[in-house]
């Protein structure tokens, strides 16, 4: 987050003089602290800022260089709050996702421009497609002026793609071949691209045309990949302590008399901490406030917690054994345990939640893990866009592919004497691919769990946004969710 925040991209360096930039460098400071303490490193809108760069003039260059490389959300850049700002760079998940997209179609114009000269000798097609911006020309651009036969186009996607080590799994999504292919037969003229680029060059919204259209080609099958690693739990020798991994590095361990309680909001795992079950009901790290959308200000108290949410106010005492809740003239205050862990102050989740609007609830067995349970919060009158019959048609789906390419793949290797699989294991795989199915299971904060016929194999959907993680097994002796549908290969060996 802090280094794409705080990089500068050598357009704008070039735009606004070498030696200009060096000295704003020099001069300011590395960070600051906002309003509401958040650490703000020295970044790219300080330096927008200081050199009175305008958003038109960052459009053009940002969509004439630095599109592939940079996620900017301009809008955000220049009208957001520094909260929004601060937020906003923060997601490096969704960021991240979007970056690895738009580097998939780079790397399939760079290939189709360096091999250019392979498909057409016409040294005008050749010399504009290495002159003019890489964001100024489409596919079908190219295949037609360089008269690229489909045969071509499929291999160099096929090269370029990328597939999850875990599922075997392609990254992204096919591009739409039959869709390029149809935009290129209605195309006339000669050098086509050449003619247009040079009619419409000044033009940015032919740049934002280009984008669009590049991400109109790309198939959606609704089952989104969710983060690379997302929670694991591994017990150690010869303590028996737990040690609970998450994806974001945070990490803690537990002893064998605690009992792990997750806290889980909106269907993410939250590393704050584990959940306490104290006189009947579950505390958390105070800290599950800010994961909620919840804002800490200063507090008018020495040593008092206060976090805002609309027009509500909680304020939670370090040292006292209340907290209020105050909305307009309501004033309420209530009891709570004194309880700190690890010097964290927790809370009673529930009983401050609850009135906020949020639902919260207390589950013991986790599927396929009874020792495992978790504090489920949830944002109140949450639709699923996701039914569980359209779940299991979509992983049925998504299975029934990952056991064709393991197919596929093995057989390849198989030519080439390097298969993993025994001759007993490949053919009970190739005999499984045509029956195995995924079965509804539980329905697990927000998520629509699935089990794999009769294979120990737990599988999760968001019925939200269709993210997708299963259980693996075979990794950890206790459990390790990870992103994608599941790994074949594991139910073989």
């Amino acid at each position: 987050y802090i280094s794409e925040y705080s990089f500068y991209p050598m357009s704008l360096i070039n735009y606004v003089g070498n030696e200009a930039f060096r000295l704003w460098l020099a001069n300011s400071e590395p960070y600051t602290i906002d309003e509401n303490n958040n650490i703000i490193p020295r970044n790219i809108v300080n330096c927008l800022k200081y050199f009175n760069i305008t958003q038109d003039e960052l459009e053009k260059l940002y969509y004439t260089n630095d599109y592939y490389s940079l996620i900017y959300d301009l809008d955000i850049m220049y009208n957001g709050t520094q909260e929004e700002i601060h937020r906003y760079f923060k997601d490096f998940e969704k960021r991240d996702a979007e970056y690895e997209s738009r580097i998939n179609i780079l790397d399939n114009k760079m290939h189709f421009r360096r091999n250019i000269s392979k498909w057409t000798n016409d040294e005008n097609v050749i010399k504009k497609y290495n002159e003019i911006p890489i964001t100024a020309w489409t596919f079908a651009d190219i295949i037609y002026d360089a008269n690229i036969p489909r045969a071509d186009v499929e291999a160099v996607f096929a090269s370029t793609e990328t597939y999850d080590a875990i599922t075997g799994k392609a990254k992204f999504n096919s591009y739409d071949i039959d869709y390029i292919f149809k935009i290129v037969s209605e195309m006339t003229g000669s050098n086509v691209m050449s003619q247009y680029y040079a009619s419409q060059q000044k033009d940015l919204n032919y740049y934002k045309k280009v984008i669009e259209w590049e991400k109109s080609i790309i198939k959606n099958n609704a089952i989104n990949t969710g983060t690379a690693f997302l929670v694991s739990v591994l017990t150690t020798e010869p303590e028996n302590n737990k040690w609970i991994m998450f994806g974001d590095c945070t990490q803690f361990s537990l002893s064998p008399d605690k009992n792990l309680i997750f806290t889980i909001y909106n269907g993410r795992y939250l590393s704050i901490g584990n959940a306490i079950m104290q006189s009947n009901e579950v505390y958390v790290p105070y800290t599950v406030l800010e994961s909620v959308g919840m804002k800490q200000t200063i507090a008018g108290g020495f040593g008092t917690n206060q976090f805002v949410f609309g027009n509500t106010v909680v304020r939670i005492p370090w040292s006292s054994d209340y907290y209020v809740i105050e909305n307009g003239d309501i004033y309420t205050e209530e009891k709570r345990v004194q309880l700190y862990h690890n010097d964290i102050l927790y809370i009673p989740a529930a009983r401050i939640l609850e009135p906020l609007g949020f639902t919260v609830e207390y589950v013991e067995n986790m599927p396929g893990h009874n020792s495992y349970a978790a504090l489920i919060i949830s944002d109140s009158n949450r639709t699923p866009s996701i039914t569980i019959n359209q779940a299991k048609e979509l992983l049925n789906n998504a299975v029934y592919q990952l056991y064709a390419t393991e197919i596929k793949k093995t057989e390849s290797d198989l030519a080439e004497g390097r298969t993993i699989y025994s001759d007993e294991a490949f053919e009970r795989l190739k005999a499984d691919s045509s029956s195995v199915s995924m079965e509804y299971y539980d329905t697990y904060s927000d998520y629509y769990v699935f089990k794999l016929s009769d294979y120990p194999v737990y599988t999760y959907i968001n019925m939200h946004n269709g993210e997708v993680y299963y259980d693996d097994r075979w990794s950890l002796p206790d459990l390790h969710i990870n992103s994608g549908v599941m790994r074949v290969s594991d139910l073989y060996y």
